[in-house]
């Protein structure tokens, strides 16, 4: 069994190696997007990875440090950054201005919890120790028991 499990292993390895673990460069035209028209410099701090997404026009997702994610595509005449639902057209001094204050607001959401226990406490918040205040674990929601409605 454990010849197996190492024969497995070493399976799954070789194939990540030769299918998709491979790292190409990014291109300039997107690089150029993200330093001089978003104001990303250096782009090691805000952008943590970024994907290229099978579609036409080409696009790219652009995954940020904390885990959120907008697309840039390559139009004829400009990139195109699309943040949330809106389209933003980076050749355009406004558009590109408001897309730096909606990235903005992007880059400053929380980071998501990652899976580990969540205690419902936020940043801020103390136990005093004052006891349980109404509430708690023991007040969920219980079937309502089949008591006879008033007739009218």
């Amino acid at each position: 069994m454990k010849v197996l499990r190492e024969q497995i292993r070493k399976e799954i390895k070789k194939l990540h190696e030769e299918l998709g673990m491979r790292k190409y460069p990014l291109p300039t035209e997107i690089k150029m997007s993200l330093e001089r028209d978003l104001k990303m410099r250096p782009l090691i701090r805000y952008v943590a990875n970024v994907k290229a997404a099978n579609t036409i026009p080409p696009s790219y997702m652009v995954f940020l440090h904390n885990g959120q994610s907008f697309a840039l595509y390559i139009e004829e005449t400009s990139i195109v950054a699309k943040i949330g639902s809106k389209k933003y057209w980076l050749m355009n001094g406004d558009e590109t201005a408001e897309a730096v204050r909606e990235l903005n607001q992007l880059l400053t959401l929380p980071i998501p919890s990652s899976g580990e226990e969540d205690t419902g406490d936020q940043a801020g918040d103390t136990d005093t120790g004052g006891g349980d205040i109404g509430g708690g674990a023991d007040a969920e929601m219980e079937p309502e028991e089949d008591a006879p409605e008033p007739e009218a």
